[in-house]
C-alpha cells in the first residue's frame, strides 16, 4: 500500500499525538517513550476508544432496530458493523460477500422469528 505524502511512522505519530486531548491524551501519556510509535499509539486508541475486532463483533451481534428504522436502513448499519469487524480481524476477503449476506441474514432471523 501506498502512503500518502510518504510520511514516516515518526512523523504520523507526532502529528497525530500533536491532535490529542482528553482520554486520548491520557492513551499517549501511559505509554512509554519507546513504544510512542505509530502503530502502537493507533492500536492504543483504537482499543481505548473500543474500535477493536471484538468490539464490532458485540456491536454486531447486540444490534437490534431502532424503534422507527426501516430493514434496509437496519441492514446497512449491520453492513457497517461486519465490515469493520472483518477489517478488524485481518480475515482473507477472497470470497467475503457470500459470507458477509450469511452472516447478516442469520442475524436478521433473530427480529423476524
Amino acid at each position: 500500500m501506498v502512503e500518502p505524502y510518504d510520511w514516516t511512522d515518526e512523523s504520523k505519530s507526532l502529528a497525530l499525538s500533536n491532535l490529542l486531548a482528553g482520554e486520548s491524551l491520557k492513551v499517549l501519556q501511559t505509554l512509554s517513550i519507546e513504544k510512542q510509535n505509530y502503530e502502537t499509539l493507533k492500536q492504543s486508541l483504537l482499543k481505548k476508544l473500543l474500535c477493536t475486532a471484538s468490539d464490532y463483533n458485540y456491536k454486531f451481534r447486540n444490534a437490534i432496530p431502532l424503534p422507527n428504522e426501516d430493514i434496509d436502513s437496519f441492514i446497512s448499519k449491520l453492513e457497517t458493523v461486519v465490515d469493520r469487524w472483518v477489517e478488524l480481524s485481518e480475515v482473507d476477503k477472497g470470497n467475503y460477500g457470500k459470507l458477509r449476506d450469511l452472516i447478516i441474514r442469520d442475524q436478521i432471523i433473530l427480529f423476524t422469528a
